[in-house]
């Protein structure tokens, strides 16, 4: 964020924005210089909002300074050292850690793309909970920041996972027959659900304000390792005819997840619908993630999430890995608890030479997507 942030990307109260807009207040250097009485008197807004509009811009030029001062030349080796020690969220599906390199890795952007009914929330919760995963037992032992926009963030299913999560935990450690006392790091069911902090937004004003807020929320509790906004695109699929808006508003929140996830060395998981893409040259058509191509380049992995038409099997296929080739795996969503015994069929098929893992993601068989 800078200077030349648009004002229609900050977290302000709609009519109080609107007023901003029509006076020709449109970037934040028009207003950062002003005083509250020259605002209100401008813009037709009382003195008190005009201050809280400056509050609201102020901070975020604030954060902007000092993360540009810590801008500070790092060499390759460093780097590697860097990404050779980077944490990963496991997703109790082997296949899916397998193809992504050990779980969904922190300090980056993993968006995850599918029609109704493939899994994404499915997949979300599950890292919801098991980010809670002590440190003992392989996990980054974090909490969770869920931003919900499609209302799928189901209570009861969550409680569900929390509570299969605990029981495998349970289960590692006495198969360890380990000697160290680890009740400090016990895992509870309740200790999980009070490490989600939850979010709902029921449109892009409400999403961006949310995303916003993470700066500061991250800075005050060091413990979160996860953010998660399941879904990214529905906001935008409705009421917003305005493409360019919708464009700037995309690489504002692009730029902010970026920074999140660099600055506070935690994952963001983002789920994305899927639209069709009609090619009248060729006659045809075939379903593409929403959001655009300039949104496509955004993330560092992306994984779809369809059905195999064959077999009617999940898939979830991984195009875009900074450090993987494109891979797919076959999962299922059953309504066993987690547990050990995973099913885990490989197999090479046909000349491509690509290793097909079959594996279960151990949760239900309903699950919201």
């Amino acid at each position: 964020m800078s200077y030349s942030r648009e004002i229609t990307t900050f977290p302000l109260n709609p009519v109080v924005m609107g007023k901003l807009l029509q006076v020709g207040f449109n970037l934040a250097s028009s207003l950062i210089s002003l005083s509250p009485v020259n605002i209100s008197l401008s813009a037709g807004i009382s003195v008190d909002e005009a201050k809280q509009v400056l509050k609201i811009v102020q901070e975020d030029v604030n954060t902007c300074l000092q993360i540009s001062g810590e801008c500070v030349a790092k060499s390759a080796f460093d780097l590697l050292c860097a990404e050779q020690e980077q944490e990963h969220i496991v997703t109790f599906c082997e296949a899916v850690d397998s193809m992504l390199g050990g779980g969904v890795p922190v300090c980056k952007l993993t968006e995850i793309c599918g029609a109704p009914g493939m899994g994404k929330t499915q997949l979300c919760l599950q890292l919801a909970v098991d980010v809670h995963i002590p440190e003992h037992l392989g996990g980054v032992e974090g909490e969770a920041v869920y931003i919900d926009t499609e209302g799928g963030l189901i209570l009861d299913r969550l409680v569900e996972l929390a509570r299969s999560a605990v029981l495998h935990c349970q289960q590692v450690v006495e198969a360890s027959q380990s000697t160290l006392d680890q009740s400090s790091h016990a895992l509870t069911v309740d200790k999980i659900l009070g490490g989600i902090h939850c979010f709902r937004c029921h449109d892009y004003y409400e999403l961006i304000a949310a995303v916003q807020l993470l700066p500061t929320l991250l800075t005050q509790n060091e413990k979160i390792k996860l953010v998660v906004v399941d879904s990214l695109a529905s906001p935008f699929r409705h009421n917003m005819d305005d493409m360019s808006l919708r464009r700037r508003l995309l690489a504002t929140l692009a730029q902010s997840f970026l920074r999140v996830a660099a600055n506070f060395k935690t994952a963001v998981v983002l789920t994305n619908q899927m639209t069709t893409k009609i090619m009248p040259r060729e006659g045809d058509s075939h379903h593409i993630p929403a959001l655009g191509d300039n949104w496509a380049h955004v993330s560092h992995n992306r994984i779809v999430l369809t059905r195999d038409c064959s077999n009617n099997k999940r898939k979830a296929s991984l195009y875009k890995g900074p450090n993987k080739k494109e891979e797919l795996c076959f999962f299922q969503i059953t309504l066993k608890a987690v547990a050990n015994s995973w099913l885990c069929v490989s197999k090479l098929f046909g000349s491509s030479s690509k290793l097909e893992l079959v594996h279960v993601i151990h949760g239900a068989h309903h699950a919201l997507v």
